[in-house]
């Protein structure tokens, strides 16, 4: 006999209350099976009851199981989180006035916290940790049989300008599994592409992947680099970019030739060169038909930034995919000379006037003045400088004001920001 989402919503919910099984990250390069139980506590009716359903690796789980709580998500001290953050979920309860339902299979928003806060309340604390899916919480992940999230997550997250915190997915005959498995990646790469900025030929900055720009990818042959790839190749034939670097091993190279993507992209006119990762002469062969104002790397190694930083065109733009295989890595990039100022009034009044985020590609309401704590607002949001005010950043950095998104008058004091 057939069972509906509801009568499985409601198993499920019962299995919930008992110990059931997870992956851990329990330590620097340890993972771990354990039993767990959620708080009883939790499990009132009024708070969100979850069953995972499915779970997709991310190259961003490595970089957690090699630094643990030194990664800046991890919180301090823990002795489990529980991993996974490209994961799809069954609801099992919901607090009433939920946008969500029990039955509904949902996808999870990563990314929760601009600010410090308590994984298990999402309230804001100062030992806390900045939130994310898959990296900060021990009662809350795909690799988890049941997970638990409190009342207000999807208002708070929602607050923190991360969007919608469940996200049902509809009954579709071209959906599938593997399709909704892509949801987050493609988020992150259609979001980030989105903010991607360059210099323009006058200095100006531009927003997004520029029409026929060069682009390369920097151990580029794995799934984050193809979604990513894709998402550019979706424009007018006379947008496409001349010409798409890929580095990576060989094995996987000959792969490629194969895609449909690197075949249709070639179609198109646009010439994909495929380089071997251990060639001797990769930097050559990376600026061989022009140098590429885009750049994505992906848990790159020192090797990897260092050729970035040779190859990218002047006013181009890199991208780092899961940060760095080392924190302690740096490298050098020649970036130009600084500008000298003759006080440092001058010289906050020139940065506030420079500043490429006033001119965000989603910026909410216009905003008076915005410090960079609340309401998803952009770094130092708008200057007053620009409206006549009579304020500079040096007299608010003095006054040590936050002023309210709907007027002109303090709100509040705050300590200052240096």
């Amino acid at each position: 006999m057939s069972t509906t989402k509801i009568e499985r919503a409601r198993e499920l919910a019962k299995r919930a209350r008992i110990s059931h099984h997870g992956v851990y990250l329990t330590g620097p390069n340890q993972v771990q099976v354990l039993e767990d139980e959620l708080p009883s506590e939790s499990l009132n009716g009024q708070n969100f009851l979850l069953a995972s359903f499915g779970n997709c690796r991310c190259a961003s789980d490595a970089k957690a199981i090699r630094q643990f709580d030194t990664h800046a998500r991890v919180p301090s001290g823990t002795d489990r989180i529980a991993l996974g953050h490209e994961t799809l979920q069954i609801v099992l309860e919901a607090p009433d006035g939920a946008n969500v339902k029990p039955g509904d299979v949902v996808v999870v928003t990563p990314g929760h916290a601009t600010e410090p806060i308590d994984p298990l309340t999402f309230q804001p604390s100062e030992s806390g940790v900045l939130s994310a899916l898959g990296y900060s919480y021990r009662y809350l992940g795909g690799l988890r049989q049941f997970n638990f999230v409190p009342a207000g997550a999807p208002a708070y997250v929602k607050a923190q300008g991360f969007g919608n915190f469940f996200n049902p997915v509809n009954a579709d005959e071209k959906t599938s599994l593997i399709t909704l498995a892509h949801a987050e990646p493609f988020a992150c790469n259609y979001g980030t592409n989105k903010h991607i900025f360059t210099l323009g030929e006058n200095g100006e900055f531009k927003y997004g992947v520029p029409p026929r720009a060069i682009v390369a990818y920097l151990s580029g042959t794995a799934r984050m680099a193809m979604i990513n790839l894709t998402i550019v190749a979706s424009v007018p034939d006379e947008d496409l970019p001349p010409v798409v670097y890929v580095t990576g091993s060989q094995a996987k190279l000959d792969e490629m030739e194969e895609y449909a993507l690197i075949k249709d992209l070639r179609a198109r006119g646009t010439r994909v060169v495929l380089i071997d990762r251990k060639d001797p002469d990769i930097i050559s062969k990376l600026t061989e038909f022009g140098k590429p104002v885009v750049v994505w790397t992906n848990y790159a190694s020192a090797d990897t930034y260092e050729q970035a930083s040779a190859i990218m065109a002047d006013g181009g733009n890199l991208n780092s995919y899961a940060g760095a295989v080392d924190p302690e890595l740096t490298f050098d990039m020649s970036i130009g000379q600084a500008p000298s100022f003759s006080s440092t009034e001058e010289e906050a009044q020139a940065q506030v006037r420079e500043m490429h985020h006033n001119l965000s590609p989603n910026d909410f309401e216009p905003f008076p003045w915005v410090w960079p704590r609340n309401r998803g607002s952009h770094f130092l949001g708008l200057s007053l400088v620009q409206r006549g005010k009579g304020h500079t950043l040096i007299n608010c950095l003095r006054e040590r004001l936050s002023y309210s998104p709907w007027t002109d008058k303090p709100a509040k004091v705050i300590p200052p920001v240096y």
